[in-house]
This record gives C-alpha cells, sequence and structure tokens, in this order.
C-alpha cells in the first residue's frame, strides 16, 4: 500500500504571466515512509476542485508539456496547475489521486479486497484538503466510504455516507493513517451488512454496548466500528439503544484524534437505512439508536497499573479494538498488560464480563511474534479470522492480519 502524502500545505500563485497555479509538494510513500512508489511505467495522477455541487479537474502542469505523472525514482514532485478561472472564497476541496484507465475521479473500491484490477490505482491512497478562502487547512484528509449495500460490488451504490479523516501534512508518520488500520477499517465498512462475519468478529448480544479503542492514533478503526455498529447489530438481529465508542491514545494524539471525532459526529447522527429494511414509505421520523464517540488519553504504562481516566473507568467494555500497535516490541508488555487491566477492571464492574479484543496488524518483523507469548502468559487466547494480502507494485506481497483475543475469568 502506499500513499498520496503532501509535504506541504497546497498554496495559490500567480505565475509571471499573471496566469493563478495550483503549487502542489507531494511525495508517494509507503505508511511508515521507508519506501517511495516505483512504477515501471509513469503513473498519471489526476487532480479534482470541489466548491458545493461544482466539480472542476485538473489533469496537466501549468506549462503543457506533460502530463502529471510519478515516476520510478522520484522522491518529491513538485506541480504548478493552471486555474482555468479564479479559486472561490467558499470551501473548495482538492483531491489528488491516481489515475486508472483514464479516470477523471478518484476509485471508491474498498482498499482490502481481493483480486486488484489495477495495483497502481488501487493500492494508492488518495488525499483531498479544504481551501477556504483561498487558503489551505492545516491537515490533509482521507475518505472512507461507509456502503450501505451488504457485500455489494459497487460501493458507491445505495444510501452511502463517508467518513473524513484528517492527518498531518508533512514528512513525519506520526499523527497518519496506517495500512492496518486502513485495511481493517474497510473490511468491517464493507462486511457491516454480513452476518456471518460481524457473528464472528463482532458479535453484538445486548442493546447497548461500549468498545475501546487502544493506540487509536488518528482515529480511523474506532471511529469506523461508531459508523458501523448499528448495522452490525441489526444483521445480527440485535435492535440496539446505545452504543459508546472511547478512543484513548497518548496525549500526542489528542488534538488530531478530537478533530477527527468532530468530523464523524454529521455521519454517527444523519439519517440511517438497516439492513431488511425497504426504501419505500421509511418512516424519516422514527427514533434511531445513539452512539457516541469520545476521546480520552490513555498511556500504556498507566493502563497496565490500573490508572484509568474517569471515561476508561466508567464502563465495562464489551470491546476492545486496536491497529498498528505491535510493531514497537518494547510496548508489548504495557501493551498486554493494559489489555489484562482492562479486563479485571471489567469484570468487576459486571461480574460475567468476557473479553473480546480485536487486534489488527500487518507484520513487520518476526520480533512482533512474542506478543502472543505474552499475550498466553496471562490467560488470553487468540485466533486468526482474516487474513488479507496487500500486493505491492515491485515487491513481496503483504498481508494484513485481524485476530480475536478472548479472556475470561476475574484474573
Amino acid at each position: 500500500m502506499h500513499y498520496i502524502r503532501l509535504l506541504r500545505p497546497v498554496s495559490v500563485e500567480t505565475t509571471n504571466r499573471r496566469e493563478e497555479v495550483l503549487s502542489v509538494l507531494l511525495t508517494i510513500t509507503t505508511d511508515l515512509g521507508d519506501s517511495f512508489f516505483g512504477p515501471d511505467e509513469p503513473l498519471a495522477l489526476g487532480v479534482t476542485l470541489k466548491a458545493g455541487s461544482r466539480a472542476t479537474v485538473l489533469a496537466c502542469p501549468a506549462d503543457n508539456k506533460s502530463p502529471l505523472q510519478w515516476r520510478a525514482g522520484m522522491r518529491v514532485l513538485k506541480a504548478q496547475l493552471r486555474l482555468r478561472e479564479p479559486l472561490p472564497k467558499e470551501k473548495t476541496t482538492v483531491c489528488i489521486f491516481a489515475r486508472s484507465h483514464g479516470s477523471r475521479t478518484p476509485s471508491t473500491r474498498p482498499y482490502w479486497r481481493h483480486g486488484f484490477e489495477d495495483e497502481h490505482t488501487e493500492l494508492i491512497v488518495p488525499v483531498s484538503v479544504d481551501m477556504v478562502d483561498r487558503k489551505c487547512a492545516p491537515v490533509s484528509l482521507r475518505t472512507l466510504a461507509l456502503p450501505s449495500q451488504a457485500n455489494g460490488d459497487d460501493a458507491s451504490s445505495g444510501d452511502e455516507r463517508s467518513l473524513e479523516l484528517g492527518e498531518d501534512i508533512g514528512e513525519s508518520i506520526a499523527r497518519h493513517i496506517w495500512d492496518a488500520g486502513l485495511v481493517t477499517a474497510s473490511f468491517l465498512s464493507d462486511s457491516c451488512r454480513s452476518a456471518a462475519v460481524m457473528t464472528d468478529i463482532l458479535p453484538v448480544q445486548h442493546d447497548c454496548i461500549n468498545i475501546l479503542e487502544l493506540g487509536c492514533g488518528v482515529g480511523i478503526l474506532g471511529t469506523t466500528v461508531a459508523g458501523i455498529i448499528r448495522d452490525a447489530a441489526a444483521v445480527q438481529g440485535q435492535s440496539l439503544v446505545e452504543a459508546y465508542v472511547l478512543l484513548t491514545d497518548v496525549d500526542e494524539a489528542e488534538e488530531r484524534a478530537r478533530a477527527n471525532i468532530a468530523r464523524a459526529e454529521t455521519v454517527l447522527e444523519g439519517k440511517h437505512r438497516y439492513a431488511g429494511e425497504e426504501d419505500a414509505d421509511e418512516d424519516e421520523s422514527e427514533e434511531k439508536p445513539h452512539v457516541q464517540l469520545q476521546y480520552e488519553n490513555l498511556d500504556w504504562d498507566d493502563g497496565r497499573r490500573g490508572a484509568f481516566g474517569p471515561l476508561s473507568a466508567a464502563r465495562a467494555w464489551d470491546f476492545v479494538v486496536l491497529s498498528d500497535c505491535t510493531y514497537n516490541v518494547d510496548s508489548l508488555s504495557a501493551l498486554v498488560g493494559t489489555l489484562s487491566t482492562l479486563h479485571k477492571h471489567s469484570h468487576s464492574l459486571q461480574d460475567a464480563a468476557e473479553t473480546r479484543v480485536i487486534l489488527a496488524t500487518k507484520p513487520r518483523h518476526a520480533s512482533e511474534e512474542a506478543l502472543f507469548g505474552l499475550l498466553g502468559e496471562q490467560g488470553w487466547s487468540h485466533r486468526v479470522v482474516k487474513r488479507i494480502p496487500l500486493p505491492r507494485v515491485n515487491a513481496e506481497a503483504e498481508v494484513v492480519e485481524i485476530y480475536v483475543l478472548e479472556k475470561t475469568g476475574k484474573k
């Protein structure tokens, strides 16, 4: 998987010919920034501007000498794109994406699916920014569709909703989306109308459910779970009254996570059609179950000691979810300690509590296997529920693994 990443905010500049251009500086790299995309043939990039219902396509640099392309050996791409008319002061979304077979808009195909038709585009994540009053917002955006059709091939059909997640602009890999989180979020959103998948991974057995995310980063996995939990419950025949999702991480993640929670609020509160409901005669006034999404700082060194904040300590947790959290082996002991302490805490509030953990990881080195030894020592069982291969251009394929961890009893 590769990501189009902006290295500085997009800006509007004036050329020597007094023409306005959109100035862009980008790279295409992996989630950790340790490898640049190196295609055999030049990769065509597309740029769209959208203000309200109006959309404009920018396909070539201002000099008109060549198409906008990324070539093997590149580390950065600087481009000035001629504006056909002045950029409006109202909010304008600029999207940069890999073009497939002459396409003029980004693909909405979920990232997890097998049988990628075009590796060059399907495994390169587009990036967007919002410009207001002709100035670029300080964050870039990734968009994840939450399709309404169960297992449908066309994610753009039906009552589609989209989550927008903000990332930092620049070279730092902190506060960015990583592969396991993105792929697992895509998998869950695309499978949330499948009773078999949801019963195996995210079984909903009560009308109220509490979910905590550890190491949330920008919040892609926890926010996606909040977005699909009503569907996951409905397809299992459960009438959900309330869902509470708490994102947690160290304090450096707080600003971005809270901002993304705010972005998600309209999606979580909006009109929603459940699995099995008919389009006709839909009662739009019907009260929908409440989904509450919040954030709290939680360092695992504190968590393993039971030093939880008021939000983490207030509930028994039905599920704990986490992704891209096993790459740093020095933190594994604190992670497992926090999981065990959360289980013990939940059991103290709800005597029959069983803790289920959904863990997503893209294995990066063999030392990560130490996690499962530590889990076994503390009474956790684990099983793989999904392995999702990620083809890579000119490189060995990788895989995202989704595990379910379970622990019963008081200890």
